[in-house]
């Protein structure tokens, strides 16, 4: 990612920076688009990081991850801003692509915001896009490292139910 490609100009990160906020709100009200209507109201509307641990996981791992599209992929961050959306959503009713689909929720919030300047001023996002492509295959990486921990949790937690049951019943057969 920090290899010395995907260099975005000084005026597409200048102006990238001062629309932050809005592209990021936009950015995550997409990803609530992916949720019940309920879960999605409550989402937006609890602001407080106690009372609604997901949506400010979620929102401020966002923030980082623009911060980092826009000023050079330093990987650690952008795993660490990745991690916890990511096992947020990989615990939840989604398929692998609709969890991470999220990446590329952000191009329709950038061509949306950025029309004016990407015309009047003649833009290339060709760079930004390139740094979702690594960010969309990173992304899929930590989600699928998520699931094979579910899923040594759920083959865990099996055994040592197995193994209580046969203790109750008096089974237990110690192999040395």
């Amino acid at each position: 990612m920090k290899d010395g490609r995907n260099y975005i100009s000084a005026t597409a990160c200048e102006i990238l920076t001062r629309k932050k906020r809005v592209i990021v709100d936009k950015w995550f009200e997409k990803i609530l688009e992916t949720y019940p209507a309920d879960t999605a109201r409550f989402l937006r509307e609890k602001e407080d990081p106690f009372g609604n641990p997901v949506g400010t996981t979620i929102y401020r791992g966002l923030e980082g991850l623009y911060e980092e599209l826009c000023t050079g992929m330093d990987i650690a961050k952008v795993k660490a801003c990745l991690d916890g959306i990511i096992r947020i959503r990989a615990v939840q009713d989604f398929t692998p692509s609709q969890a991470v689909a999220f990446i590329f929720h952000i191009k329709d919030v950038l061509k949306g915001e950025l029309a004016g300047e990407i015309q009047e001023k003649g833009l290339s996002l060709e760079d930004l896009e390139d740094r979702l492509e690594e960010l969309a295959l990173l992304t899929f990486d930590i989600y699928m490292q998520c699931r094979e921990q579910l899923w040594e949790i759920k083959v865990k937690e099996i055994k040592n139910r197995t193994s209580r049951l046969l203790q109750r019943a008096n089974l237990n057969v110690n192999i040395p």
